[in-house]
């Protein structure tokens, strides 16, 4: 069942207070899912404001440092050079930059709930691709595990040794499921000491790349009797880049194997992910306007620097047949004054991000599971009070999964195009915001605009093609996947997103340019129908009273046209109404979408009749509004003046306004499942209609309820006529219009023009007499065709002659499924007034007399205009 709620999920760093949210803040996702489903969002208050250092600048440095720096940066070197290195660097940094721009857009406009980025994705491109993007997310930090963990593995197992902690014997994989075994149960059982443990993990961080600079900065060796145990390098390896120069020789690409410069950028991007820390915390900073993107790219800054100059460093100072080695870890043997300085570092960077990752990860699943937006995953909703279980074991074994894999080579890249992913829906996100100029979007940074995030996103889609296309391809697949299950099973959320912008802002520019090339061409002329018909309210809910219109209508929606239901509250006016007229128009909506009906509800309140014509005139939007109109005929007209009165109105107002009429004359047995071969649709023709009537049978034979029907035309000739060349001339017109239908004549002498509808009308006369309206004699013009126009209203009731035509329809399709013809023609116009009830009794008793003992039966009268070409 689809629920619809009014808020936000509710989402809070780890539980344990404000001092606790750093640790998710650093891995880009958000705390545990605490709050309740009352209406509002729920989000602890923090005792103390955070600055833009504690706040953003520290958990975006611990995030941003990682694995790579260590144990991959000095091989890209190696294999890169110095020249593409630095491309590699520069364009991961400029994606980053411009991501966190539309990061900061996107934060500072209101306040960012807890759910840190993935909150802030979702409530603005709404519940489907916010679904998309929190799967990729979490799957970007999830993956993130086993990477850092496998930089553990290898380097214990190229630069401290298996042998010397006791783990001789042991793959990589095995190391990898173990440490991750580890990681998870240090979160199960208190996340918390993870949460307290991270200034310490970034002090290690930052004390080894001193270490390592000083090394690769002075060259230095240890004496010749502790070389083995300090230094383990060979002088001919690495020297100082004081006294030689490596320089040359690291400059440009060396490519080995397959490797190729796409490769080395895939490798080293995710050592600048973690820009969303300070985003995370936005509820927690004291200013986050200024602190999120002053913090964040400083933050960014600073690493670039780092990373630059670490380049540099080790390609003035290092060989490059070291550098390419994997056998040894190139960053702890040029440290000083020991390697273990950065073993150490390395260790607290890779097992400190990993459990980060662990910490987050699963409070990112438990809000996607949360906002019911995958009812796939429905069998991990546990209580948000709580801290996570079973999200945090789905973890689990995805690392260990990845980690089964044991090489980090392989295992980087896929982590790098789902943060590509993640970034590419932030910038899609803001630079939706910004060019669709909503009035709600009035984020505090200033320095986004729309070029920057169109920047960002065409800087993450070329890089996840160029890196891998095939790779980018699934992701975009999987995403695609994702969103269109949510759009089927997901539950409905209604957060004011953006893509609500985007439709309205879409619509009302194809409605512009709809007014902009005028009439519709017949070739593109579409059925847009207004249904009226009526609906009771009964203490605010809605009843449909007739449902075999509401199933014809649903019969003709594959013409892919406007569908209106109309209906008239009848209400004086002068006194205030006992329910609200907006309300019943939405309840009635939801109505029609319960019973799976593609239409918009017009609802008007007031008297019967000027209710119907209000309807006629407004519904709709410049050329967007019906054409057809579709309403019942009432049985009962006999006893009720009103209905005679409203009947009379309603065709007055389409012969005005060039609408078409359908009246659907059933008693209840409007036909629903046609499964038979033998059902038909008889159309009652005479060979000088209007196209509407052999347009009609076609639509609905489209419909997969009457896919099976047979349509037949019966023709009606004066008796004196060439029936065969009748027959010949319809067969040609059909095969013409490419209709399929069995043709067939019947002679009738009475009164044939009255069920037809000629090109020469009371129009015709009305403007001619109107062209003379200032001439002499004027008034005896208007007079006669006053007259003339009379004379055709009484001729078109004849009872006599549809008592005939009634015979003659119940002899030949008394067992079809519905029978399609024209309304007996009632020409009005500005110069008649309204018809006496005389008039209208024999016209309506004429209507009966046409239809009674007949099957389901359409009465469609054009609306003056071509509907059907045959080009």
């Amino acid at each position: 069942m689809v629920k619809t709620y009014g808020t936000d999920t509710h989402l809070e760093v780890f539980g344990e207070g404000p001092e606790d949210e750093g640790v998710l803040a650093m891995m880009g996702t958000s705390n545990p899912l605490k709050g309740k489903d009352d209406g509002e969002a729920f989000v602890e208050k923090p005792t103390k404001k955070l600055g833009t250092l504690q706040g953003v600048f520290f958990p975006c440095l611990a995030n941003i440092f990682g694995v790579i720096l260590f144990l991959r940066q000095p091989w890209i070197c190696g294999q890169a050079g110095l020249i593409w290195s630095q491309v590699v660097v520069c364009s991961s940094v400029l994606t980053t930059t411009l991501t966190t721009l539309s990061i900061s857009a996107l934060s500072t406009n209101g306040q960012v709930k807890a759910g840190g980025t993935y909150f802030m994705i979702s409530r603005t491109l709404g519940p489907e691709f916010g679904g998309a993007v929190g799967v990729s997310f979490y799957l970007a930090t999830t993956i993130a595990i086993p990477m850092y963990l496998l930089g553990t593995v290898e380097t214990i197992r190229e630069g401290i040794g298996q042998e010397d902690l006791g783990m001789n014997g042991l793959e990589p994989q095995v190391l990898g499921v173990l440490f991750s075994l580890a990681c998870m149960f240090v979160v199960f059982v208190g996340v918390q000491y993870v949460s307290k443990a991270i200034p310490f993990f970034l002090t290690a961080t930052l004390i080894g790349i001193a270490s390592m600079w000083l090394g690769l900065l002075t060259g230095w060796e240890a004496d010749e009797g502790d070389a083995a145990e300090f230094c383990r390098l060979n002088k001919s390896c690495i020297t100082s880049m004081w006294t030689d120069n490596q320089l040359g020789d690291n400059l440009h690409a060396n490519f080995e194997d397959s490797y190729d410069w796409q490769y080395m950028f895939g490798l080293f991007f995710p050592s600048v992910t973690g820009i969303t820390a300070g985003a995370n915390l936005s509820a927690a900073l004291k200013n986050p306007s200024r602190s999120i993107p002053n913090g964040t790219l400083s933050a960014i800054g600073v690493t670039s620097v780092i990373y630059v100059v670490n380049l540099v460093l080790f390609a003035m100072s290092v060989g490059p047949g070291k550098l390419k080695s994997l056998h040894t870890v190139v960053a702890s043997d040029v440290a000083f004054p020991h390697p273990i300085v950065v073993q150490i570092a390395i260790l607290s960077s890779t097992i400190g991000a990993a459990l980060a990752c662990f910490a987050g990860a699963p409070r990112l699943l438990q809000a996607i599971v949360y906002d019911g937006t995958l009812p796939v995953l429905n069998f991990l909703r546990e209580d948000p009070e709580k801290e996570p279980r079973k999200t945090l074991l789905c973890t689990w074994v995805i690392a260990a999964s990845c980690c089964l894999v044991g090489d980090l080579n392989f295992v980087t890249p896929i982590c790098t195009i789902f943060y590509l992913t993640f970034y590419t829906f932030t910038n899609a996100a803001c630079l939706l915001l910004m060019v669709l100029r909503s009035p709600n979007f009035r984020p505090d940074f200033k320095h986004a605009n729309a070029w920057t995030a169109g920047g960002g996103l065409i800087l993450c889609v070329t890089m996840m093609i160029l890196i891998n296309p095939f790779a980018a391809l699934g992701a975009g697949v999987a995403s695609a996947c994702v969103y269109m299950y949510i759009t089927t099973c997901g539950e409905l959320h209604d957060w004011g997103d953006a893509l609500f912008d985007l439709r309205w802002y879409t619509t009302r520019k194809s409605l512009l340019r709809l007014d902009k090339y005028g009439p519709v061409h017949s070739k593109n002329w579409r059925p847009n129908l207004m249904l009226l018909t009526k609906v009771s309210l009964k203490n605010g809910k809605p009843t449909l009273e007739e449902p075999d219109l509401v199933m014809f209508l649903s019969h003709l929606r594959h013409a892919r046209g406007l569908q209106v239901l109309g209906t008239v509250v009848e209400h004086d006016m002068s006194v205030l109404p006992e329910y609200d007229i907006v309300e019943a128009r939405e309840a009635i909506t939801n109505l029609c979408h319960s019973k799976k009906m593609k239409c918009f509800v017009e609802v008007m309140m007031g008297d019967l009749d000027t209710g119907i014509s209000a309807l006629l005139q407004v519904a709709g939007m410049g050329r967007f509004q019906p054409n057809i109109i579709v309403q019942g005929w009432h049985a009962m007209w006999e006893s009720s003046p009103a209905t005679r009165k409203t009947f009379m109105s309603t065709l007055r107002m389409c012969e005005v306004l060039h609408k078409s009429l359908i009246i659907l004359c059933s008693e209840g047995n409007y036909p629903k499942n046609l499964d038979s071969e033998e059902s038909t649709i008889d159309i009652w023709w005479n060979p000088h209609g209007g196209g509407l009537l052999l347009l009609i049978p076609h639509l609905l034979s489209h419909h997969r309820d009457w896919s099976k029907t047979v349509v037949r035309c019966f023709s009606l000739v004066d008796a004196g006529s060439d029936e065969a060349v009748v027959a010949d001339s319809v067969r040609a017109l059909f095969a013409k219009l490419r209709f399929k239908c069995e043709c067939f004549t019947i002679p009738f002498n009475d009164y044939v023009e009255t069920y037809s509808y000629p090109r020469w009308s009371v129009k015709d006369v009305l403007a001619v007499a109107s062209e003379q309206m200032n001439t002499p004699g004027n008034q005896q013009q208007l007079e006669t065709a006053s007259s003339l126009a009379k004379q055709q209203l009484k001729s078109s009731g004849s009872v006599k002659a549809a008592k005939k035509l009634n015979e003659l329809i119940r002899q030949h399709s008394a067992n079809a499924s519905v029978v399609i013809m024209n309304l007996p023609k009632f020409k009005l116009s500005k110069f008649l007034e309204f018809p006496d009830d005389a008039t209208t009794r024999e016209y309506m008793a004429s209507i009966g007399t046409l239809t009674e003992h007949l099957p389901p039966t359409l009465l469609i009268r054009d609306g003056g205009r071509d509907v059907t070409t045959s080009f």
